[in-house]
C-alpha cells in the first residue's frame, strides 16, 4: 500500500498484480501476452524504483519487440536463469536538439542526460556508470509461473533480486562483491547458526558435522582473496609495445635457429621515419615505466594488508618489466637506435628508467614483507585466532628487523605499525559485533573481554616497548636520526571502550542481581514492585543496546546512552527509596526495622538509596539503643554508656 501510494504521487499507476498495462487498455489480449505483462508490471514497478529510471523510456523500452523476447525466454526457458536490467546515463554531447535518430534510439530526450535501457539474459560487466538490477529465478522454479490461477504463486516468491550496479570509479566488483559477503552473507550465516544450533541444546553438538564451520571459513577466504584482487589492481601492469618490423624479423631469425642482428635491419636503418618511430616508442617506454619505478603509497591511510600487498606486487611488476627489457625484440631497439646516433634516447632509457634500483629498494622493503602473516588477521574469525595472527605478526616483525638486509624505511615503520593497529581493531570489532556482546550472558561477556585483554592489548604493550627500540635501531643502521614519536594506535580507542563496557555491564549486572534478589523475597504484596522494576530496567538498558556501541568513533553517542541510562537508573532508586520509606515508616519496633533493613541491604551499594535511608538508620540505633538499655537495667548489672554504645555500633 505504501508502494503503491507512492507511485501514485510520482505518476506512476502500475499495478504489479495486473495484467495489462497503460498500452494495452481497452483491447483485449491473448492469453499469453496476458501473462507476460503480469512480469512486465513486476519489472517495472522494481526498476522504477531501483533503477530511478524515467518511466516513459523505461515502459517504451520493455515492450519493444526485442526485449519482450528475452523477458520471455527469461520466464519459459529452463536454462535462463538470470535476466539483467541495466540503465545509462548519457550526457549530451552538444547543446543541440536530438535528431530523429536519436530520438528513435534512446526514448524521450532529457534536457541534461539521455538514459538507455537495456535487457539482457546474461550479467555482464557494463562499466562503472551504469545501473544493473538482476533477477534470478529461484531454483525450485526452473520455469515462471504467471498464470492468473487461485493457486498461483506471485512472482515476488518466484524471483530473487539483486542490485549489481555501482557508479562511480570507486566502486568495482571486488567492492560490491565484498559488500554483499560482509553485509549480507557472512551474517546469514552466523545468523542461520544460532538460530539452528542454539546453545547449550542437543543439536550444538551436530554443528560439527554439517561443515558449517568450513563454510564460515570459505566466506572468509573468498572476502580476503576478493580484498587482494582489487589491490593487486592498484599497481599497473606495463606491457611495452614491439615494432611490428622488429618483431617480424625476431621470428624469423629464431626460425633460422640463429640470433637476430643490426645487419638484418640494414634497409631499414635508411628509412628515418622507421627510426623515429623506434625513438618514440622508446620515450613512451620510458614514460611507463616510471610510472611504475616512481610509484608508492601513503603508508598513513589504508590497512596493513594492503601496505604488504602493495610492495609485493610492485616488485612481481618490476621483475617483469626486467624480464621484458631482456627480450631480444626490445634489446635489437635499443641497438639500432644506439647504431643510429640516437644517443639522448639511449641516455634517457638507461638513466631515467632506474629500474635496477627500484627492483633493489623494493626487494629490501619485501624482506619485511614477504611471508607477512597479515592473512590470517583479517580473516580471523575469533578473538584467540586474531591473538594467535597477531603474535605472529610480532614474531615476524622481531625477526625481519634485526635482518641486515631489511631496507624498509624506519620513519615508515611507525606508520606500517599504525596500519596493523587499525586492521586488528577492524577485525576484533567485525568479531565482537558478531558475537553480540551486549545481548550475551554476563559471564561470557566478561570471559570475552579479559581474551581481548591478555591475549591482545598485553601482547600489543609488551610489543610497544620493543618497537620502540627496533625503530631505533633500524634508523641508525640507515643513517636516519629517528625521532620516535608516540604513535596513534586505533586499537587503543577499543581498549577503553571494552573497559568502559565491562564497567558499565558490571555495575548493571550487579543492580540487576539485588533487584531480583530484594524485590522477589518477603511480602507477597512486592511482586509488582518487582516486575515494575525489573521492566523499568530493562528499559534502561535497551537505550544501551539500542546504538552500536562498538562504534569507537562516535564518542558523544556512547556518553548520550550511558547518560540517558543513568537518568532512568535515578527514577528506579527513586522508586525504590520511596517505597523504602514508606515501609520503614510504618515499622511499629525495631524487630520490624530490623526486618526492612535486612530485606533491602543489598540496595544500600547504591549512593542515593544509603543517603536517602540515613535518618532512618539513626532512629534505630536509637530504638536498640534504649531496648539495650531497658534490658541492661532488667536483667543484668548496669552497663556503662561507653559499653551501650560500643553493643549497638557492634
Amino acid at each position: 500500500a505504501e508502494y503503491m501510494g507512492f507511485q501514485q504521487s510520482k505518476g506512476y499507476f502500475f499495478d504489479m498484480e495486473s495484467s495489462q498495462s497503460n498500452t494495452t487498455i481497452g483491447t483485449v489480449q491473448p492469453e499469453g501476452e496476458q501473462e507476460i505483462e503480469v512480469l512486465n508490471s513486476y519489472l517495472t514497478a522494481c526498476c522504477f524504483t531501483l533503477l530511478d529510471v524515467n518511466k516513459d523510456i523505461f515502459h517504451k523500452e520493455i515492450h519493444k519487440p526485442e526485449n519482450q523476447k528475452i523477458i520471455k525466454n527469461f520466464a519459459t526457458e529452463r536454462n535462463q536463469k538470470s535476466l539483467m536490467v541495466s540503465k545509462m546515463e548519457i550526457e549530451p554531447v552538444s547543446a543541440e536538439q536530438p535528431t530523429a535518430q536519436q530520438t528513435e534510439k534512446t526514448g524521450v530526450e532529457t534536457a541534461k542526460s539521455k538514459e538507455i535501457v537495456e535487457f539482457s539474459l546474461e550479467v555482464v560487466y557494463k562499466g562503472p556508470s551504469t545501473y544493473v538490477i538482476a533477477f534470478h529465478k529461484r531454483e525450485i522454479y526452473p520455469t515462471l509461473d504467471l498464470s492468473s490461477r487461485e493457486n498461483s504463486k506471485p512472482i515476488s516468491s518466484q524471483i530473487q533480486v539483486i542490485n549489481i550496479g555501482y557508479v562511480g570509479e570507486d566502486n568495482t566488483p571486488f567492492v560490491l562483491t565484498n559488500t554483499y559477503i560482509q553485509n549480507s552473507f557472512a551474517p546469514l550465516f552466523h545468523s542461520f547458526e544460532n538460530v539452528r544450533y542454539q546453545k547449550g541444546t542437543a543439536e550444538e553438538e551436530d554443528k560439527r558435522s554439517t561443515g558449517l564451520g568450513k563454510v564460515h571459513s570459505k566466506i572468509a577466504e573468498l572476502s580476503l582473496a576478493i580484498l587482494q584482487c582489487q589491490q593487486n589492481l592498484e599497481i599497473p601492469e606495463i606491457q611495452l609495445s614491439i615494432d611490428q618490423e622488429i618483431r617480424n624479423v625476431v621470428k624469423k631469425a629464431k626460425s633460422e635457429n640463429r640470433k637476430v642482428t643490426l645487419s638484418d635491419f640494414d634497409e631499414q636503418m635508411k628509412n628515418p621515419d622507421f627510426l623515429n618511430g623506434l625513438q618514440y616508442r622508446v620515450n613512451q617506454w620510458v614514460k611507463e615505466i616510471r610510472k611504475v619505478t616512481k610509484l608508492t603509497r601513503d603508508c598513513s591511510t589504508g590497512s596493513a594488508l594492503q601496505e604488504v600487498n602493495f610492495w609485493l606486487n610492485l616488485e612481481k611488476v618490476l621483475l617483469h618489466l626486467k624480464e621484458q627489457i631482456a627480450q631480444p625484440e626490445i634489446d635489437m631497439t635499443l641497438q639500432l637506435l644506439n647504431s643510429a646516433r640516437r644517443f639522448h634516447v639511449m641516455t634517457s632509457f638507461e638513466n631515467d628508467i632506474e629500474l635496477d634500483s627500484a627492483i633493489t629498494r623494493v626487494s629490501g622493503y619485501n624482506h619485511l614483507m614477504r611471508n607477512f602473516p597479515i592473512n590470517a588477521l583479517v580473516s580471523a574469525q575469533s578473538i584467540e585466532q586474531i591473538s594467535k595472527a597477531l603474535n605472529d605478526i610480532f614474531d615476524q616483525l622481531k625477526k625481519a628487523l634485526k635482518g641486515v638486509e631489511c631496507t624498509y624505511p624506519a620513519n615508515r615503520l611507525q606508520s606500517f605499525i599504525e596500519a596493523i593497529s587499525r586492521d586488528v581493531t577492524a577485525q576484533m570489532i567485525k568479531v565482537l559485533t558478531g558475537l553480540k556482546i551486549m545481548n550475551m550472558e554476563f559471564g561470557d561477556f566478561r570471559d570475552i573481554i579479559k581474551a581481548c585483554e591478555d591475549g591482545i592489548f598485553q601482547a600489543w604493550d609488551k610489543w610497544s616497548k620493543e618497537s620502540r627500540e627496533a625503530t631505533r635501531v633500524l634508523g641508525q643502521r640507515q643513517g636516519q636520526n629517528i625521532v620516535i614519536n608516540n604513535a596513534t594506535l586505533e586499537h587503543e580507542q577499543l581498549k577503553k571502550r571494552l573497559s568502559s563496557l565491562l564497567g558499565f555491564r558490571s555495575q548493571h549486572n550487579k543492580l540487576q542481581d539485588v533487584i531480583n534478589k530484594v524485590l522477589t523475597q518477603g511480602d507477597k504484596g512486592t511482586s509488582g514492585e518487582d516486575d515494575s522494576a525489573s521492566k523499568a530496567l530493562r528499559i534502561a538498558y535497551n537505550i544501551v543496546t539500542s546504538i552500536d556501541v562498538l562504534d569507537i568513533k562516535d564518542t558523544e553517542g556512547w556518553e548520550t546512552a550511558k547518560k540517558n541510562y543513568d537518568n532512568k537508573i535515578d527514577k528506579i532508586e527513586t522508586d525504590i527509596t520511596k517505597q523504602l520509606k514508606d515501609k520503614l515508616a510504618t515499622a511499629g519496633n525495631a524487630n520490624e526495622m530490623f526486618r526492612i533493613f535486612n530485606k533491602f541491604n543489598a540496595l544500600f551499594i547504591r549512593p542515593k538509596i544509603r543517603a536517602a535511608i540515613q535518618e532512618y538508620q539513626t532512629r534505630l540505633l536509637d530504638t536498640v539503643q534504649k531496648d539495650i538499655e531497658s534490658v541492661s537495667y532488667t536483667h543484668l548489672t548496669l552497663p556503662t554508656k561507653a559499653q551501650v554504645q560500643i553493643s549497638v555500633v557492634a
